[in-house]
């Protein structure tokens, strides 16, 4: 569990129970009265133990638009760092990077460090771990 200040508040980052059918991690996180705010869930297991997989990264509805996901995402990256350090953590962004509100998603992940194919119909972004 990681306690942190952001805009003013003192959030809460951890590894929570993996709700899903498939072997993987989880992480959230939480304001300090225990509200979660948003979840990631991550597995080794897509390109065989060679890099971590961002499956999801979820803020709820009413969050959205706070920093939470941005926290969210940083915490988690280093989180997977720690666990296993050399690798590389790719996701694939959805085909359609522009959410029906205007979010671009894929410029988002750019602005986390995560870089996209060169070729544009191949979505998988990825971020290198720091040297």
């Amino acid at each position: 569990m990681t306690k942190f200040n952001s805009n003013g508040e003192t959030l809460i980052f951890k590894e929570i129970p993996n709700t899903h059918e498939i072997e993987g991690v989880m992480f959230g996180i939480f304001r300090e009265d225990g509200t979660k705010l948003g979840e990631t869930f991550c597995r080794n297991d897509k390109f065989n133990g060679l890099a971590w997989y961002l499956d999801d990264i979820f803020i709820e509805p009413e969050y959205q638009g706070n920093n939470y996901g941005s926290q969210l995402l940083e915490k988690t990256c280093e989180a997977l760092w720690q666990k296993k350090k050399k690798l590389d953590i790719i996701l694939e962004r959805p085909s359609n990077a522009i959410a029906p509100n205007g979010f671009d998603r894929k410029a988002w992940y750019e602005r986390h460090g995560f870089t996209p194919h060169s070729n544009p119909e191949i979505t998988y972004m990825w971020r290198e771990p720091p040297s």
